[in-house]
């Protein structure tokens, strides 16, 4: 079991005097709950879509930090932006979050810890869309309230444990994360946002479901603590393998690894996959998170002399249902190009990845698993939700409906990657 690390940056006195009264000391007090309760029930679904959009964007605008494979670039975290902007959509302030939790003696014996209220009003959302769960819009509520305070710490922590002046700290991050052992979480999670995704659900599915089960202030403690603590020692553990890496100068380089042919082919095929994940994270996110593009749409009506209206029509409601299988394809794309082609990760971008993906995409008959597990599920798609239009407009063809599928995410992957 990780050891228990509190901290955090700024106390209290950065919110103001909090003079705690000494209050009944007890474990059962429901203090910081039924405060956050009366505080933002009557807002909560109304801003549910706001806070959402609040949460994902900046995600987006950080994909950069978090879609990597190792903490090599600081995520930064700017309170007047990126935070407080919160309180008041749910008609709250921090001086609101402030005075409730100035009654609770559990807050009032760790202050010193435990002193943005930032982390309250997210543990506080958290509980209560969870309480809504039937919701699907409470649920994705939910769900970024705790990714949002574990970029908070995220982005605390590295900032004090991870050095930068060095001018290869990439470099020497890359090889470390490629050299550690698969007991670290960032092997099996490939990017820095799949590690926070992972560690703030795996929270909500223990101190979460212990905090709504009970909304004790100890609980509401522990389920931030507990938080702060993993991520915490995820960049620590990263960090020692980091620094022996940095005291042996090793790193990713081409004068300072020597392979044989045989390691050599085996060290591409890793960075490959790494380049895949990562960019299919950033173009997935983006996608999610945009509305449809129109210089897109038009790229795809002229590829396939479909209608950009029709287009737009059909991608909204894939967008809407099969966002999993827009991953696969993303990455399916991606992987013929970088890894069994073995193009350079920079042509993503160039007018050569879209000619190289449409030779590709005319290649009948084909036995590569990869480019057949993308075409069915064009394949699946055109089934579902081309069938009307289809059946309505006779000159328009299968190929030319799933074409212009696949081209419209070839494009957002160039635009977006």
């Amino acid at each position: 079991m990780d050891e228990e690390i509190m901290f955090e940056d700024a106390t209290f006195t950065e919110y103001g005097d909090l003079s705690f009264e000494n209050t009944t000391n007890g474990v059962s007090n429901t203090i910081l709950y039924d405060g956050m309760k009366a505080l933002l029930a009557p807002s909560l679904q109304a801003k549910s879509k706001a806070f959402i959009t609040h949460c994902a964007t900046y995600i987006d605008r950080n994909a950069d930090s978090l879609v990597i494979s190792a903490p090599y670039k600081k995520l930064l975290f700017i309170e007047t932006r990126d935070s407080d902007p919160i309180f008041p959509m749910y008609n709250a302030s921090k001086n609101d979050i402030k005075a409730i939790i100035k009654q609770s003696p559990q807050i009032y014996q760790t202050f010193r810890t435990l002193n943005n209220p930032l982390f309250f009003i997210l543990t506080g959302l958290n509980i209560m869309y969870r309480e809504d769960a039937k919701n699907a819009l409470s649920r994705e509520a939910a769900s970024y309230a705790s990714l949002f305070m574990a970029l908070r710490f995220y982005s605390s922590r590295q900032g004090h444990l991870l050095p930068y002046e060095n001018d290869y700290s990439k470099d020497i991050m890359e090889y470390t994360i490629n050299h550690i052992t698969e007991k670290f979480l960032i092997r099996k999670e490939k990017t820095i946002l799949g590690v926070l995704k992972y560690i703030a659900t795996d929270n909500d599915e223990n101190l979460g479901d212990r905090l709504l089960q009970n909304p004790t202030d100890q609980n509401f403690k522990n389920y931030i603590t507990n938080l702060s603590t993993r991520i915490n020692n995820f960049l620590r553990n990263i960090l020692t393998e980091y620094r022996k890496n940095m005291e042996e100068q090793n790193y990713i380089g081409e004068s300072k690894e020597r392979y044989n042919d045989e390691n050599q082919n085996l060290r591409e095929i890793a960075n490959a996959s790494s380049e895949i994940y990562d960019l299919t994270l950033r173009v997935y996110t983006k996608l999610k998170t945009s509305p449809l593009d129109s210089n897109i749409l038009k790229i795809a009506s002229s590829n396939s002399k479909m209608s950009a209206t029709t287009i737009q029509n059909t991608i909204s409601n894939i967008f809407k249902n099969e966002m999993d299988d827009i991953k696969k394809v993303i990455t399916y794309t991606l992987q013929l190009f970088l890894a069994e082609s073995k193009n350079k990760i920079e042509h993503v971008k160039s007018k050569y990845f879209m000619i190289y993906c449409l030779k590709v995409y005319r290649i009948s008959n084909t036995v590569n698993p990869t480019l057949e597990a993308m075409k069915k599920i064009l394949d699946d798609w055109m089934k579902i939700y081309g069938s009307q239009y289809l059946r309505l407009n006779r000159a328009a063809t299968k190929s030319a409906f799933r074409k212009s599928m696949f081209v419209y995410i070839v494009a957002a992957i160039t635009k977006y990657a």
